[in-house]
Protein backbone atom coordinates (compact mmCIF):
# COMPACT_ATOMS: atom_id res chain seq x y z
CA UNK A 1 0.00 0.00 0.00
CA UNK A 2 2.76 2.44 0.85
CA UNK A 3 4.55 1.94 -2.46
CA UNK A 4 1.42 2.86 -4.40
CA UNK A 5 -0.17 5.46 -2.13
CA UNK A 6 2.47 7.29 -0.10
CA UNK A 7 1.09 7.05 3.46
CA UNK A 8 2.71 9.43 5.94
CA UNK A 9 5.21 7.60 8.09
CA UNK A 10 5.44 10.55 10.46
CA UNK A 11 1.68 10.49 11.04
CA UNK A 12 1.76 6.70 11.41
CA UNK A 13 4.54 6.80 13.99
CA UNK A 14 2.92 9.56 15.99
CA UNK A 15 -0.51 7.91 15.92
CA UNK A 16 0.92 4.51 16.88
CA UNK A 17 2.87 5.94 19.79
CA UNK A 18 0.03 8.07 21.12
CA UNK A 19 -2.52 5.28 20.68
CA UNK A 20 -0.29 2.94 22.68
CA UNK A 21 0.17 5.57 25.41
CA UNK A 22 -3.59 6.08 25.52
CA UNK A 23 -4.29 2.36 25.81
CA UNK A 24 -1.60 1.48 28.33
CA UNK A 25 -1.33 4.65 30.44
CA UNK A 26 -4.16 7.17 30.22
CA UNK A 27 -7.18 7.06 27.91
CA UNK A 28 -7.33 10.83 27.39
CA UNK A 29 -3.62 11.60 27.39
CA UNK A 30 -2.91 15.25 26.44
CA UNK A 31 -0.31 14.07 23.95
CA UNK A 32 -3.11 12.93 21.65
CA UNK A 33 -3.15 16.52 20.42
CA UNK A 34 0.15 15.76 18.67
CA UNK A 35 -1.56 13.57 16.07
CA UNK A 36 -3.40 16.38 14.25
CA UNK A 37 -0.45 18.75 14.76
CA UNK A 38 1.96 16.35 13.06
CA UNK A 39 -0.59 15.74 10.30
CA UNK A 40 -1.06 19.46 9.75
CA UNK A 41 2.71 19.96 9.56
CA UNK A 42 3.07 17.24 6.92
CA UNK A 43 0.32 18.77 4.79
CA UNK A 44 1.54 22.34 5.35
CA UNK A 45 5.08 21.53 4.18
CA UNK A 46 3.68 19.85 1.07
CA UNK A 47 5.16 16.46 1.91
CA UNK A 48 1.76 14.72 1.89
CA UNK A 49 -1.87 15.25 1.03
CA UNK A 50 -4.61 15.17 3.66
CA UNK A 51 -5.64 11.66 2.63
CA UNK A 52 -2.07 10.38 2.89
CA UNK A 53 -1.83 11.77 6.43
CA UNK A 54 -5.18 10.22 7.38
CA UNK A 55 -4.07 6.88 5.92
CA UNK A 56 -0.79 7.02 7.83
CA UNK A 57 -2.55 7.86 11.11
CA UNK A 58 -5.07 5.06 10.57
CA UNK A 59 -2.32 2.54 9.83
CA UNK A 60 -0.33 3.60 12.89
CA UNK A 61 -3.35 3.41 15.17
CA UNK A 62 -4.28 0.05 13.70
CA UNK A 63 -0.84 -1.37 14.42
CA UNK A 64 -0.96 -0.11 18.01
CA UNK A 65 -4.47 -1.50 18.53
CA UNK A 66 -3.44 -4.86 17.08
CA UNK A 67 -0.42 -5.00 19.36
CA UNK A 68 -2.59 -4.09 22.34
CA UNK A 69 -5.05 -6.88 21.54
CA UNK A 70 -2.15 -9.34 21.31
CA UNK A 71 -0.49 -8.45 24.60
CA UNK A 72 -3.56 -7.55 26.66
CA UNK A 73 -4.32 -11.15 27.71
CA UNK A 74 -0.71 -11.60 28.76
CA UNK A 75 -0.32 -8.34 30.69
CA UNK A 76 -3.75 -7.92 32.23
Amino acid sequence: MNLVYKASGHAAGCAAYMTAISLFVDLLHPGLALIPIVGWARVRTGAHSVMQVILGAALGSGVALGFYRLVRPILF
